[in-house]
């Protein structure tokens, strides 16, 4: 495998307070392969791939995952005091993940 990563604005994507934790993660996969495949087709990856996407074929890969906790989505911490506050929180209710991932045939399109 080969890895071509190409970042997207995750914040600007989906409500994580009113979204259901699976349609976001859906979401957030979706607009990463969108993303990703305009990248591989104007050639922005050649660094990171092996070859041409005209002389093979690809199986490409995006997912995402968040993690829950009291039917919250919660992000990443962004202050220590907060990834503590976190750790408390999951003493009394675990905290689960969801994910999702997308496959995507090139150069056909077909997930």
């Amino acid at each position: 495998f080969h890895v071509c990563a190409r970042p997207i604005d995750e914040k600007s994507l989906g409500d994580r307070t009113r979204d259901a934790p699976h349609v976001l993660v859906r979401n957030l996969a979706s607009a990463k392969m969108q993303h990703l495949v305009r990248e591989i087709r104007a050639g922005n990856c050649t660094d990171d791939l092996p070859a041409p996407l005209g002389r093979t074929e690809w199986i490409v890969l995006t997912g995402d995952q968040v993690v829950t906790c009291d039917g919250v989505i919660l992000e990443k911490p962004e202050s220590v005091q907060e990834a503590r506050d976190f750790v408390r929180r999951y003493a009394s209710n675990p905290p689960s993940t969801v994910g999702s991932c997308v496959l995507t045939h090139l150069p056909s399109g077909t997930q």
